[in-house]
């Protein structure tokens, strides 16, 4: 969850919000077999519903993130940054 506060603070130059949704996302899958996780992902727009989308910039956002976070959970030491 470090890894990818710091990296989504970085990258969007914003503060991040967390928020806890359980039984929201998939991660509950993860949690209910004793795995820890962390759920990030572009915003709401129009979700569960018509027409239903995310922007290309916002796909962009969440594909570094979630990069740099493996990338710094695994070496440690932050090289992505």
């Amino acid at each position: 969850m470090r890894a990818v506060s710091q990296n989504v603070e970085r990258i969007t130059s914003q503060p991040v919000r967390h928020l806890i949704k359980i039984g929201a996302t998939d991660t509950r899958f993860l949690r209910h077999a004793g795995i820890p996780a962390v759920c990030h992902g572009p915003g709401f727009h129009n979700m569960g519903g018509p027409d239903e989308f995310v922007t290309i910039e916002e796909l962009v956002t969440v594909a570094k993130v979630h990069g740099c976070s493996i990338i710094d959970y695994i070496w440690g030491n932050e090289p992505c940054r």
